[in-house]
């Protein structure tokens, strides 16, 4: 039987969790898209980043690579919590969930798209904290993130003067407080449907 099956995440899978995001952080702020393909599953799902859900890791890194065209950033992560979910039924792959408390600043280029916020005209950049909230799925080839949002609880704009908050709007959803709740159990199987000549089993 899996250690994992016994006692959740085993302290391999809690270091190679934490590497894979240190290893997302960098190619982002690296804009190393190739290396930030390697971190996702080909399937994975996306929801928070600034411009809607992608489907894909293609549709993601497609996104992100015209998002952060010119625009130098640095995102940082800390406190990470994770749980198992035991395997996925029909496909028997061990899947985990994280939280991860997140941290950013972006500068960007002039005549980038997000710079024509009406509520900061001389902003330069954004400062923002949140969450990310993570599903991993355990591949041949290790660890890999297979869904990401991420959660915003503050966001300031960058300009000649001192910071200023900006409006999250949709942005500011909240975490979801059963996402490291563990899964439910699988439902008992029910009775064996009676065969020729016996009796269908009482019912209490």
């Amino acid at each position: 039987m899996s250690p994992r099956a016994v006692r959740g995440l085993t302290f391999d899978d809690y270091l190679a969790l934490t590497a894979l995001k240190a290893r997302y952080f960098r190619a982002v702020d690296t804009q190393d898209w190739e290396a930030l393909r390697q971190v996702y599953t080909p399937d994975a799902r996306f929801s928070g980043f600034g411009f809607g859900i992608r489907e894909g890791v293609d549709t993601l890194i497609a996104g992100l690579s015209e998002h952060l065209a010119g625009v130098r950033s640095q995102h940082l992560g800390a406190n990470p919590e994770f749980a198992v979910r035991a395997p996925v039924a029909l496909r028997g792959v061990w899947v985990a969930r994280g939280v991860w408390a997140m941290r950013d600043e972006l500068h960007f280029a002039p005549g980038h798209p997000s710079l024509a916020a009406p509520s900061a005209p001389d902003m330069r950049g954004i400062r923002g904290t949140g969450f990310y909230e993570d599903e991993y799925a355990l591949t041949r080839r290790g660890w890999r993130i297979s869904s990401s949002r991420l959660v915003r609880t503050r966001v300031e704009a960058l300009g000649d003067g001192a910071p200023r908050e900006l409006p999250l709007g949709a942005r500011a959803r909240g975490l979801d407080p059963a996402w490291l709740a563990p899964a439910p159990a699988p439902a008992a199987p029910g009775p064996a449907p009676a065969g020729p000549g016996q009796d269908a089993p009482s019912r209490p």
